[in-house]
């Protein structure tokens, strides 16, 4: 696949956020470390609630950086995911579909405007955007992958500037050394890092340490577990995910959920240990860390399991931390509707360089500053197109500041007071009471379908 760099960066003396008075500059423009967990289920880590979590290198980062509370991604699969991340762009503009789908875009990357912008652009981890040996996506300066059809966690083969190399060792693991080793390879240059981690993603398989290991019989199950379907689409009760679930003992079902946690705190460990070379190095200050989450999975919430024709917040929202020592606040929080999508323009604007017109993705650098409550009213989901081998549930969603409603092309929908219900449990689309409700999102859906040039039911 070939990219064209389409956009200059502009002049590091671009006046920037901490001009204005919010500390001593770190940096004339910062290094970049964007840190994409897989799978990751925004309850499963401490700042964002868990009773079970061992997260305490995730938990410091929120806690030295902005942690925003309504943070989303646009389709819960890993591939459309990861395209909308790099484009700014929903789905049905990059191709991306699902998992399956290649990405097609008419500008550059996230990574290749920062380059034009002078960054030394490097990822490490999961693609999953084309094959392995192929430069991909503008990190051309340096790229060490994981073939995600082969995934195991021991021993991988890893594909390092196109070429496999078989290592020993847990993934996660090695790819931090990798992106140690992309840091320390720099000089005086800005680098922009995605390092993008396979966990907590299936299979399942935390490293044998008993420090990591969770009891099933301590773990603590979502209130969502209880979900019977009966007033919920047809999709969701006739889906795989619900057979599976069905098919599964509640013991089974615990072990999952502890196996899971294992994971997540391994993931952690992992995070710290990056952290903390940028520590020794003498590079937090110079260093904006962004840690989030590709989508979520379903591990026995609403009586599903891993991914499916829903956008429950377990699949849709992501943990979303934002760190910059000196010139973001510690421990602020920010409650107004972003998207993953929005990192693009704000990573761009950053960096000295100017992001591509006609892109979905808002600046929230606003937000994390304190200086905006939010810089929008809704956001929009997709699921157009499920998996070559599974029949079609085309669908779309929209969340606001207080509901979600939901709409199967087949005729089914979903309405949720997220602020009165927020395990989603109680689908108010069928109760009068709702219907003023309903008539306002239905027409925010359809003003959405048409400007996307998206079919109907």
């Amino acid at each position: 696949m070939s990219f064209r760099v389409l956009l200059a960066g502009l002049s590091a003396s671009l006046a920037l956020p901490w001009a204005a008075g919010c500390g001593p500059a770190p940096a004339a423009r910062p290094n970049i470390v964007l840190i994409l967990a897989d799978d990751l289920v925004t309850g499963a880590v401490g700042f964002e609630g868990s009773p079970d979590a061992r997260t305490p290198s995730l938990d410091r980062l929120a806690s030295e950086g902005v942690r925003f509370t309504r943070a989303y991604v646009p389709l819960p699969q890993c591939t459309p995911s990861r395209a909308s991340l790099l484009l700014g762009l929903y789905p049905h503009e990059t191709g991306a579909l699902t998992n399956h789908s290649s990405w097609h875009h008419e500008h550059a990357t996230l990574a290749e405007t920062l380059r034009a912008a002078g960054y030394r652009c490097g990822i490490v981890g999961k693609w999953h955007l084309g094959e392995p040996d192929q430069p991909i996506g503008g990190f051309e300066d340096s790229w060490c992958v994981i073939d995600v059809k082969k995934l195991s966690y021991f021993d991988p083969v890893l594909w390092v500037q196109g070429k496999p190399e078989q290592r020993t060792g847990y993934v996660p693991t090695l790819l931090t050394d990798e992106a140690i080793r992309f840091v320390d390879r720099g000089g005086e240059q800005p680098f922009f890092l995605l390092l993008a981690y396979t966990s907590p993603h299936e299979p399942l398989t935390p490293p044998p340490d008993p420090a990591l290991a969770h009891r099933p019989q301590d773990v603590h199950l979502p209130a969502s577990l209880d979900d019977d379907l009966a007033a919920k689409p047809r999709a969701q009760r006739e889906s795989e995910g619900h057979a599976e679930f069905l098919a599964r003992k509640p013991q089974e079902v615990r072990y999952l959920f502890a196996l899971y946690q294992s994971m997540v705190d391994a993931l952690d460990r992992e995070v710290g240990r990056f952290l903390g070379h940028l520590d020794e190095r003498g590079l937090a200050r110079d260093t904006l860390v962004v840690f989030l989450s590709d989508n979520g999975t379903l591990r026995g919430e609403h009586q599903m399991l891993t991914k499916g024709p829903a956008f429950y917040e377990e699949l849709v929202r992501t943990p979303l931390v934002m760190r910059w020592p000196g010139t973001l606040p510690a421990g602020a929080a920010v409650n107004g509707l972003v998207s993953s999508m929005d990192l693009y323009p704000t990573l761009a604007k950053l960096a000295g360089a100017t992001a591509p017109a006609g892109l979905e993705g808002a600046d929230v650098w606003p937000l994390a500053l304190g200086r905006e409550a939010r810089v929008r009213d809704e956001l929009y989901f997709e699921y157009l197109q499920r998996q070559p081998d599974e029949d079609p549930t085309p669908m779309l969603g929209l969340v606001t500041e207080r509901h979600k409603f939901v709409e199967y092309f087949e005729g089914d929908e979903e309405l949720y007071d997220l602020t009165a219900d927020p395990h989603e449990v109680r689908n108010l689309a069928a109760l009068p009471s709702a219907s003023a409700t309903l008539t306002e999102l239905r027409g925010h859906l359809e003003a959405f379908r048409r400007s996307s040039r998206l079919r109907g039911k």
